[in-house]
């Protein structure tokens, strides 16, 4: 049975940047690989939330939906809880990963 997914305030926000970025750089065609693509990877997480790196320190994992985006999400029971979607081409220092 797939896992309930949870976006938190700062996973929509930094979605809604990301795909505002990508509508003002890039064409419709790419918008919507993107939104795919993103909807595809949370699939897999609702139905296997261990299949991407888990990392010890954060108590997080990331998936990395393209070159340019990651995701980072955690595992609570039953719930998916996506917590922050991160241009990989921004500082890491400034990666601040909250519950």
């Amino acid at each position: 049975m797939p896992y309930a997914v949870y976006w938190a305030p700062t996973a929509k926000k930094s979605y809604v940047q990301i795909l505002k970025h990508i509508q003002e750089r890039w064409t419709e065609k790419e918008l919507i690989v993107f939104i795919n693509r993103t909807e595809e990877v949370i699939s897999h997480m609702s139905n296997n939330p261990l299949l991407y790196p888990y990392s010890q320190q954060h108590d997080v994992h990331k998936c990395v939906i393209m070159p340019q985006v990651s995701l980072f999400y955690r595992r609570k029971l039953d719930v998916v809880q996506l917590l922050l979607f991160w241009d990989n081409r921004r500082n890491p220092k400034k990666l601040n990963i909250k519950p």
